[in-house]
C-alpha cells in the first residue's frame, strides 16, 4: 500500500488522490514521469505523485504503479 499521509502533520491525502484518479482536477496533486516498464517478468505503468497537504500545505510526493 502507498503511504499518502503528509510528513508533517501525518493528514492522509488518499481521498484527494482516490478522487484525482477518478478524473477530477484538484490543486492538491500532480502525475508525474508516467512511465510503462517490463522487467521481463511483469509488466505495467509507474508514475510519480507530487502533493501539496490541504491542512499544512507541506509538499512531498511518492510512487505508485498498476502492478
Amino acid at each position: 500500500m502507498i503511504d499518502t499521509n503528509c510528513p508533517k502533520c501525518g493528514r492522509d491525502i488518499y481521498e484527494e488522490y482516490e478522487d484525482y484518479q477518478s478524473g477530477s482536477d484538484s490543486k492538491y496533486i500532480k502525475v508525474e514521469n508516467y512511465h510503462s516498464f517490463f522487467d521481463g517478468e511483469y509488466s505495467g505503468h509507474e508514475w510519480d505523485v507530487k502533493c501539496i497537504c490541504p491542512r499544512c500545505k507541506k509538499r512531498f510526493r511518492f510512487s505508485d504503479s498498476d502492478v
